[in-house]
């Protein structure tokens, strides 16, 4: 199977729930490396901030929110 090119997202921004772990992390990392920002939602903040941090450090604009959408 050929793979398809990358194409830069520099113009995207996601909020991505659940990025402190799992599927949404990785999913937060994928919008990082195509050049889109993150705000990267988890019911843990601190799991939230330091995936934030890892992707400021990666050079995107990444911002934490710590929310419970149980109730939403």
């Amino acid at each position: 199977m050929k793979k398809k090119p990358l194409h830069p997202s520099t113009q995207a921004a996601a909020v991505i729930t659940g990025a402190g772990s799992g599927i949404g992390r990785s999913f937060a990392y994928e919008v990082a490396r195509r050049g889109g920002s993150v705000l990267c939602v988890d019911i843990n903040e601190e799991r939230a901030e330091q995936v934030a941090i890892s992707l400021r450090a990666l050079g995107t604009h990444a911002v934490a929110l710590g929310l419970s959408l149980i109730h939403i």
